[in-house]
């Protein structure tokens, strides 16, 4: 485990005109799941970043038997619920594909759990919606 100002004297990225570059590393990091924040720090502020594999090593090996397919229908039904209704580009983000996202969506649609191309009043374009 590292803190953010220890990363950023190891990648040679401490100055605040690298802040940009830093900081979309890091969540380029999360978002692959490589690295999750560990705990955050009070004095001075800071958060510690370490391995997604070693900080929850169970899921890790878990996760390893999933099929692609069932992880991302899995990880859409979990969003979808979470945040009500999505854009097709919130759920390719989530998933990290956009082949994945449109499988998991027509999946999770065949089974109920989401309906997909909804207007929402006041809002523009259709979204994919929770149905539970």
């Amino acid at each position: 485990p590292q803190a953010t100002f220890e990363l950023k004297l190891a990648t040679n990225l401490a100055r605040p005109s690298h802040r940009r570059t830093f900081d979309s590393a890091i969540a380029e990091l999360q978002r692959r799941l490589y690295i999750c924040m560990r705990e955050a720090r009070y004095e001075p502020f800071t958060y510690v970043w370490d391995l997604v594999q070693a900080r929850y090593p169970e899921r890790v090996r878990e996760a390893r038997h999933w099929r692609p397919s069932d992880a991302a229908a899995y990880l859409v039904r979990r969003y979808v619920n979470a945040v009500i209704y999505a854009s097709p580009n919130d759920v390719s983000a989530v998933v990290g594909t956009t082949n994945h996202a449109w499988a998991a969506l027509a999946r999770l649609e065949g089974e109920g759990a989401v309906a997909t191309g909804v207007p929402i009043d006041g809002l523009p374009g259709r979204w994919i919606v929770a149905t539970t």
